[in-house]
């Protein structure tokens, strides 16, 4: 934990106090770390005044990495190329691939296997209901931008169950026992079998609608980033962002958490997705 002893407005502030101001603060207030915008087109006249801080055990830490810390997501206005080339890498390390890719297929296996017992009950519930079909199948954006076939259990009048609209909290597309599939997430189970496949993986960004996916790509830079990793069943969006998005402002939200994950990405983080999501499911049974 830290707090802020004074807050200097570049925009505002002369120049040539700004170094004075910061050596004062130091010595009043013991300030121990000093957060600055590296990218403010005055720091390069600052920063070599600076630099005998360094010997009063001040560390500077780039505003970025300080709102990183304390949100979990990175700020949508430090995203350019520059940021990219320094902290993405396409490559994801072998032994996190192998290890995810292991994990993902002991899990999502069991887990096909238990999720059998689910689809005979559906299937008679959707039929007393209305008789349509027990799956809808979705094309959706994969790693690499590639495209594949999603398939999940019913939950929306069949006329309207794959048109690919913003699909909100009462929307009135969703059955009542569709209710029910979503409260609980039974209709993602069939996603288990393209977990196997390897189209999907347990834990990453979510699978974009695949028309949405581009033009959402055209609308907001570098949203296609997030399509570096496989797509996951759940992501870090998904346990940190509190609603699904329903606006282009919402999804550049999302996309700085699915950012972060891209970054920050190891098997103790998917771990603790996989337990923010349990926690999160348990929390919506007790509503």
């Amino acid at each position: 934990d830290f707090q802020f002893a004074r807050i200097i407005d570049l925009k505002t502030t002369n120049k040539i106090t700004i170094p004075d101001i910061i050596k004062h603060e130091v010595l009043e207030n013991e300030v121990s770390m000093i957060v600055i915008d590296l990218d403010h087109a005055s720091i390069k006249d600052v920063s070599p005044k600076l630099f005998d801080l360094i010997f009063m055990n001040v560390d500077f830490v780039p505003m970025y990495s300080v709102y990183e810390h304390v949100f979990y997501r990175i700020p949508y206005s430090a995203l350019k190329h520059d940021w990219f080339i320094e902290n993405i890498s396409s490559r994801a390390k072998g032994v996190y691939s192998l290890g995810k890719r292991v994990i993902d297929i002991t899990l999502a296996g069991v887990a096909f296997i238990i999720s059998l017992l689910f689809y005979p009950i559906v299937w008679i519930a959707l039929k007393i209901q209305d008789g349509g079909p027990l799956f809808i199948y979705q094309e959706r954006m994969g790693q690499g931008n590639q495209k594949f076939i999603i398939r999940k259990f019913r939950s929306m009048r069949q006329a309207k169950a794959d048109d690919g609209a913003w699909v909100e909290k009462d929307d009135n597309r969703i059955t009542p026992f569709g209710r029910i599939m979503r409260k609980t997430s039974i209709d993602e189970f069939p996603q288990f079998w393209s977990i196997l496949k390897g189209d999907m993986s347990i834990i990453g960004p979510r699978p974009e609608i695949y028309e949405r996916g581009v033009k959402l790509s055209q609308e907001i830079p570098y949203y296609n980033i997030r399509h570096l990793l496989k797509p996951g069943l759940t992501g870090w969006a998904q346990v940190t962002q509190e609603l699904p998005p329903q606006s282009l402002e919402e999804t550049k939200l999302k996309l700085a958490y699915d950012i972060y994950y891209v970054k920050n990405k190891t098997l103790f983080m998917d771990f603790v997705i996989v337990l923010k999501t349990i926690r999160s499911l348990f929390l919506r049974l007790r509503q």
